[in-house]
């Protein structure tokens, strides 16, 4: 089963303690961004941009090879902090640890979410806020940097929600 977080348990994972500030900052940045721990954990400020009014991550993806250009939140520019030097880690000291997945675990329980979760499940969580938020599966495979869109076509059965916004959408025609 593919594991995500609710809109409320992000809110829940935001207002609980985590022992481990760089975590939480990089756990939440993934879950609005989608990019995977091996990207995060490598991020630098070089890899943010400013142009056309907003800010950019451009980096090239560490398991792709697929080079990105996406937009950033504002929520997620804050989770960033203030910029550093260009060679300098946006979520210095990440490092993938069996400590760091306990503290994962233990931040999730404070907030009272029993779900098993792991990093990889930010992304998930991206790609189920984005859909449930009616962005369309090509654009969620680019925002990815899913090379073809079958990849991103599992994310399309997360819930029946989804499926009973598409149902609720479509026309009445009163027969």
């Amino acid at each position: 089963k593919m594991e995500y977080l609710t809109y409320e348990e992000i809110i829940s994972l935001k207002e609980a303690q985590c022992d481990n500030l760089t975590l939480k900052r990089a756990f939440l940045f993934s879950c609005l961004t989608g990019l995977r721990f091996s990207d995060v954990s490598r991020f630098t400020w070089r890899d943010v941009s400013f142009k056309n009014g907003r800010h950019y991550i451009d980096f090239r993806q560490l398991k792709t090879n697929y080079l990105q250009d996406i937009p950033i939140a504002q929520d997620a520019l804050s989770l960033m902090g203030d910029r550093l030097k260009n060679d300098i880690k946006v979520f210095g000291g990440l490092k993938y640890s069996s400590n760091m997945s306990y503290q994962l675990q233990r931040w999730m329980l404070d907030a009272n979410i029993t779900k098993k979760i792991t990093f990889h499940c930010s992304r998930h969580t991206y790609a189920y806020l984005s859909l449930s938020n009616g962005v369309d599966l090509f654009t969620l495979s680019k925002m990815l940097g899913h090379k073809n869109i079958k990849t991103t076509m599992c994310y399309a059965k997360f819930d029946q929600t989804m499926q009973h916004k598409a149902v609720d959408a479509l026309p009445t025609f009163g027969f």
